[in-house]
């Protein structure tokens, strides 16, 4: 694993400027707003004012959560962007494990444990929720329901168990005690 990843907690949308603002684990202001390439959010330092001032390198850094969609066009933009960009460390993966009935007791499946790519979902709720999400529940066995999940995984019938505490957790923990 690389450099450890920098939380950015949510502060606001700025649909007027086209920008969705964060903050630092040192309550910086920071943002990403819409580059010269189509598509394409930069992240930028900011001033306290929230004028942007220069750039700053978007793979080091994680997000909290997404903007509200009811925050307009630009938080709708911002979260394709970021889904469509996040590197393997800015996503989120929880393992998904197909089970049948044996007598009375639900064992593992065919095809086994399969990881599942659940960043929209949990970003979409938030660190503080996802952070409340245990093994095995059922809060955390709709992740399997998730839009990156693949298709047999989502209509899997019987019964299954999803783990997710631990890779949330590590997601999250980069640079939660700094805050």
């Amino acid at each position: 694993m690389g450099a450890p990843m920098k939380l950015l907690t949510f502060h606001h949308t700025d649909s007027g400027n086209c920008r969705v603002y964060y903050k630092d684990s040192m309550k910086q202001l920071v943002c990403f707003q819409p580059s010269h390439l189509k598509g394409q959010f930069g992240l930028l330092a900011c001033s306290r004012d929230g004028e942007p001032s220069h750039n700053i390198e978007v793979s080091g850094y994680i997000i909290d959560r997404f903007p509200a969609a009811s925050d307009g066009a630009t938080a709708v933009q911002f979260r394709t962007w970021y889904l469509a960009s996040a590197s393997e460390s800015q996503r989120v993966f929880v393992t998904f494990y197909p089970e049948v009935w044996i007598q009375d007791n639900a064992t593992v499946a065919d095809p086994g444990e399969t990881q599942i790519d659940v960043t929209a979902a949990i970003l979409d709720m938030g660190m503080l929720q996802a952070l409340k999400l245990k093994d095995n529940d059922d809060h955390s066995d709709d992740l399997r329901l998730a839009v990156e999940a693949p298709q047999w995984v989502k209509d899997w019938p019987g019964p299954h168990r999803v783990s997710c505490e631990s890779a949330i957790q590590e997601h999250f923990t980069e640079d939660i005690q700094a805050s």
